[in-house]
């Protein structure tokens, strides 16, 4: 989670106003945090996050006044109509349904 936040920090500090982030993703996807100490004997706590706790976190409460949450949707599905979408690459194969999550932000003077 830690490389995740400074990237996201390194975007916001690389970005003009204005530009906006998208984010789609599969809506099980999660981070994961490492907590405690790994030393010898002592045992790492794992917890897992959303990906719009991360989000949310690092854009909106670190990088606070930043950045605005445009749109945010946790599961969201597209389905193909497959009367007039065809893809063919081979036996078995093609385009399926779909769930997934989206998260827009815009980034904002400051």
């Amino acid at each position: 989670m830690a490389k995740a936040t400074g990237f996201l920090l390194r975007l916001t500090d690389m970005l003009r106003p204005g530009t906006v982030l998208l984010v789609v993703d599969s809506p099980g996807s999660y981070s994961t945090l490492k907590l405690g100490k790994s030393g010898e004997g002592e045992e790492v706590r794992e917890r897992q996050y959303p990906m719009k706790f991360l989000l949310d976190h690092t854009l909106l409460s670190v990088a606070e006044g930043k950045w605005e949450r445009v749109l945010s949707q946790d599961s969201r599905w597209w389905r193909r109509d497959a009367a007039r979408l065809r893809y063919e690459v081979g036996e078995g194969a093609g385009l399926e349904d779909m769930r997934y999550q989206v998260h827009v932000y815009r980034r904002l003077e400051g």
